[in-house]
């Protein structure tokens, strides 16, 4: 058997997320192990994602550790899962990796980017790559709010149920609001009418990155305040403080795989 790691970017609009599923095809994983089925003319293979993204969540970057039966140079296979693939899956590279790489329990943080768009008339060719909201917003009181969940937290009112984890307990290294947009994103070019929010962590539940966007801009909106969303989190409650966002914003951009690693002085953390 053959291990590589791989990166994958794709927009996860027509898909019913990443998680293979018995009842559908329409899953990113499920795409990618026909492509790879096609390949090796077998259905001996194996892939394991660096994490779940829920239906119609986009990726930049995700990374799959995939197993097949036998050898194959790493620029072929390369070339030949993408002309396999649909055209809104790509792989990026392909590196060969040990047998005993885990993409999930290795990789010692993420980043995720939600975008939102807060102009009057969203353009057609960014339906489902981003989410409109127009409501006017407190942006110093938002700042307030993504302060107040940086570090590690119990994150449990900021989820979903899903598969059972061991601990609700994540840290936030980092949580973000770009605007005006100083650059353009990974694959957006962004003016003064989007809101850009990052999210660096350790780990992430389901559906907290949607969850946590929602809260921040209902408290943009005045509907709560940054003092409610930081007693939330203490709460013992299965309510939510905000409605789950639109899955439509939202890209894992990055995983992040080192032998070591300092918050304090990385500096690709600090540049991202």
């Amino acid at each position: 058997m053959s291990t590589y790691k791989a990166v994958f970017s794709y927009n996860g609009y027509r898909y019913e997320g990443w998680q293979i599923q018995p009842h559908t095809e329409k899953t990113v994983q499920g795409q990618i192990n026909k492509a790879l089925s096609k390949i090796t003319k077998t259905d001996d293979i194996r892939t394991m994602g660096s994490g779940r993204t829920d239906s119609g969540v986009h990726a930049l970057a995700q990374t799959c550790k995939m197993t097949l039966p036998f050898f194959i140079e790493c620029d072929s296979l390369l070339r030949a899962i993408n002309s396999h693939l649909p055209r809104d899956i790509r792989c990026l590279e392909i590196i060969d990796c040990p047998s005993d790489f885990h993409p999930v329990r290795e990789a010692l943080w993420k980043t995720y980017d939600y975008i939102v768009y807060t102009g009057d008339i969203l353009s057609p060719l960014l339906n489902t790559r981003v989410t409109p909201f127009s409501y006017k917003l407190d942006f110093a009181e938002m700042q307030k709010a993504l302060k107040e969940l940086e570090g590690e937290r119990d994150f449990k009112n900021f989820s979903t149920k899903g598969t059972e984890v061991s601990s609700t307990i994540r840290t936030l290294l980092r949580a973000e609001l770009v605007r005006p947009a100083q650059h353009s994103f990974d694959c957006l070019c962004l003016d003064e009418s989007f809101l850009h929010f990052r999210f660096t962590g350790t780990g992430f539940l389901k559906q907290m990155v949607r969850l946590l966007v929602s809260s921040v801009l209902d408290c943009g909106r005045g509907r709560i305040s940054s003092n409610d969303i930081s007693k939330f989190l203490l709460k013992q409650t299965d309510l939510k403080i905000a409605p789950t966002a639109k899955p439509d914003g939202l890209y894992l951009s990055h995983v992040e795989y080192k032998d070591a690693w300092s918050p304090v002085i990385d500096k690709r953390l600090q540049s991202r």
